[in-house]
């Protein structure tokens, strides 16, 4: 009551004047209907949210809120936060959760130099060729070879990279222009 007892008040006041300026109204049927409205919201409001309901929900205790058995039976049940869905969960579903939770992924990768041979691959939990072999040419090879050597941060090429996407990163419009010239590009070169 503490929580909603200003709200009551509020809406029963604003009613209440709505409904009351009925009463300068010239004909006696609107001046009679404003007034009992008006007047009907007040005892609504005052006695029997505010005084009346409580007191009985006090008296009858845990009875307030009986629901008979039959009544019980029509009324559709409402699942509002979807907890009678747990029952449905079947074992395969529920495996799965479970495996998905704890399961780690590998982000390592090898680097290799063109043209090298042993290049190999990983395979997946599942036993599937995954390929986190990365070939570079001479020139990227001796740039990473280099890089490597003088920092000990085992992410530094992620970090490059990220650092490469951010600074050279198109915004849309850019993006738009590029698009619209590779495409007069093609068309051209169709048409030719």
């Amino acid at each position: 009551m503490k929580e909603s007892g200003p709200v009551i008040v509020a809406a029963a006041l604003i009613m209440f004047s709505v409904f009351f300026a009925f009463v300068f109204q010239e004909d006696v049927m609107i001046k009679s209907m404003g007034m009992a409205l008006a007047f009907g919201v007040l005892f609504d409001a005052f006695v029997v949210r505010m005084m009346l309901i409580p007191a009985l929900t006090k008296l009858f205790g845990k009875g307030s809120w009986y629901l008979p058995a039959w009544l019980n039976r029509i009324i559709p049940r409402v699942d509002i936060e979807g907890h009678a869905l747990e029952k449905y969960k079947t074992v395969e579903s529920q495996e799965s959760e479970a495996k998905d939770s704890k399961e780690t992924y590998d982000t390592t990768f090898k680097v290799y130099p063109q043209g090298a041979t042993n290049v190999s691959k990983h395979q997946d939990v599942h036993g599937q060729d995954d390929a986190r072999s990365i070939v570079l040419d001479d020139k990227t090879m001796a740039l990473y070879q280099e890089v490597k050597q003088q920092t000990t941060n085992p992410l530094f090429l992620y970090d490059a990279l990220m650092d490469y996407q951010n600074k050279h990163q198109l915004n849309s419009k850019q993006q738009a222009t590029n698009i619209e010239q590779l495409n007069k590009i093609l068309k051209n070169s169709i048409n030719c």
